[in-house]
């Protein structure tokens, strides 16, 4: 019998509750500036000292690097850069130590080194040298709420966060709950629709694959629910209520891509723009929304699933737009309503299969299952929009 949690997520989720109760704990005995010590403390719980030194090191590298290009305009675009290909180089090292000796003893610390990108763009573009000091900086970085899995906060918005704790327990507490609801749902769909699972759908039985590939991306969705989530209840404890990262019913019951987008990882869609899509938006906004979804895939990693998911939903916006103008001029406002609600969950669960296999051969074998629907659905939305 299949584990339900093998050993390395028990270590991780150990690690991320660990983060819930001391971030309690230190704000009642108002001890905060302890954060960055147990920081190192939970990431090294959930990934093992070898992994934390080569975070430290990387730390260490961005602080050099952020002190001697402190008076170039640019610095956080040099920042970024940097440590995207140090975020790689660490995925590419990390997969050829694996392939030489097995699986690892947990999983590796890859999620704080995304997330150190992103506070270090902030820190380029936001951090000033003569009103800021070192323990704003080091706070910043090793901010326990978000160590684990982010989501990273721009450094004015961290500096300027509220300060209150006991009024919003209770919030916090309720948020958590909630949490809780997203991972029950992940275990128990998990349980049931697996990618082998998956893979061993009948092709014959077009609308039961279908159904299946919906509840079975709703599933994998489900765990990012309970991580930002549960991130939201920890960030609530220090009195962050508004460093919300995910809104599940908006990316459930979106109607286009844009409504998704803006629900999903907010925080970090909140830098790609900042980063990547206001600087090129003058050019061309269609170019400008692909080479977002193209820095978005590096920054995941180097897979080609990664790339082949994230410029799917890049190139099918014009044609999703031109759908629901089609939709808009023929339909009246509830059936259009609920046909483009059908054509977003159906577009996210076909176009969500690279991303959860992390496999192109699993891939493509679950997509010959559901007739490659996607596909044909843009294909001939491409030809509604070279006829309308």
């Amino acid at each position: 019998m299949n584990k339900i949690v093998e050993m390395p997520e028990f270590r991780y989720i150990l690690a991320l509750f660990l983060t819930y109760f001391i971030t309690f704990g230190l704000k009642l005995t108002k001890r905060t500036n302890l954060f960055p010590l147990f920081s190192l403390c939970c990431i090294l719980i959930a990934f093992g000292i070898i992994d934390v030194i080569f975070f430290l090191v990387v730390v260490f590298s961005n602080l050099s690097v952020l002190y001697l290009f402190k008076r170039t305009e640019r610095i956080r675009f040099i920042m970024t850069g940097s440590n995207i290909l140090g975020l790689l180089l660490y995925q590419q090292l990390n997969n050829f130590i694996k392939g030489i000796y097995g699986e690892r003893l947990g999983p590796n610390i890859s999620g704080p080194l995304m997330m150190l990108v992103i506070k270090m763009y902030y820190l380029g573009k936001e951090y000033d040298f003569s009103t800021h000091t070192i323990y704003n900086l080091i706070s910043y970085i090793f901010y326990l709420p978000s160590i684990l899995v982010g989501p990273a906060p721009s450094f004015k918005g961290f500096i300027e966060r509220p300060k209150q704790t006991k009024k919003y327990i209770l919030f916090s507490l309720r948020v958590l709950m909630e949490s809780f609801i997203f991972m029950g749902l992940h275990l128990l769909i998990r349980s049931k629709f697996s990618v082998e699972k998956m893979l061993e759908m009948q092709k014959s039985n077009f609308f039961k694959n279908f159904l299946f590939l919906y509840v079975f991306s709703f599933g994998f969705r489900c765990k990012y629910y309970f991580v930002w989530t549960f991130a939201h209840s920890v960030f609530s404890l220090d009195g962050y209520t508004n460093q919300k990262n995910i809104f599940p019913l908006s990316v459930e019951f979106s109607t286009n891509i844009k409504g998704v987008t803006d629900s999903w990882n907010i925080c970090t869609n909140k830098w790609l723009k900042d980063c990547v899509f206001v600087p090129l938006k003058g050019y061309s906004i269609f170019m400008a929304s692909l080479a977002t979804f193209f820095v978005s895939a590096i920054w995941h990693g180097l897979n080609w699933c990664y790339f082949l998911m994230f410029l799917s939903f890049g190139l099918i916006i014009p044609f999703i737009r031109n759908n629901i103008r089609i939709y808009k001029k023929y339909l009246n406002d509830s059936i259009c309503k609920f046909v483009c609600l059908f054509q977003m969950m159906a577009i996210v669960s076909y176009f969500s299969v690279p991303f959860i296999t992390l496999d192109l051969d699993k891939t493509f074998s679950i997509w010959k299952n559901v007739n490659f629907y996607g596909h044909i659905f843009v294909l001939l939305s491409g030809f509604g929009m070279l006829l309308s």
